[in-house]
């Protein structure tokens, strides 16, 4: 499966906010058995529990921030929760950009995962298995080119 965000808007909404996503998605059913197969290798399923709580990090940091906001004294501390709404907005298009490392890392497209996970790394240079990954990725495209 694939998703590509076509469009994307934050308003704040009273004391809260108000997300709108418009998105694309694409589902290939042809390989499915192989995919499963390669999904069940140990080091996929362990990238998407990371994924998986970085997600779940991110909610709970946002869910914090309305609060912060909602209780927000003057033009400055309103600046600074919304500086840190961005900054998580940041992290999380990371976040997807890593999936969709994987998504390319199953389907063996090696030039895509290099190209997410440098993504990836440009919007959150914390992100290890990144690296690592995008790493892989330029040895196995070696690999292919020097047959």
């Amino acid at each position: 499966m694939e998703v590509e965000i076509l469009d994307k808007k934050r308003t704040v909404v009273g004391d809260g906010f108000h997300f709108w996503v418009k998105i694309k998605s694409r589902v290939n059913l042809d390989n499915i058995q192989q995919l499963a197969k390669r999904v069940k290798e140990k080091s996929v399923v362990e990238d998407y529990k990371k994924i998986q709580e970085a997600y779940d990090k991110s909610q709970r940091e946002i869910e914090e921030l309305k609060k912060q906001l909602a209780g927000a004294k003057g033009e400055k501390e309103n600046k600074q929760v919304e500086a840190k709404i961005t900054d998580d907005e940041r992290l999380f298009e990371a976040s997807q950009w890593f999936e969709k490392g994987h998504q390319h890392r199953l389907n063996k497209e090696h030039d895509s995962v290099i190209e997410a996970y440098t993504k990836a790394i440009a919007l959150d240079p914390n992100v290890e298995v990144a690296y690592k990954n995008r790493g892989n990725a330029y040895t196995v495209r070696l690999r292919i080119i020097i047959r």
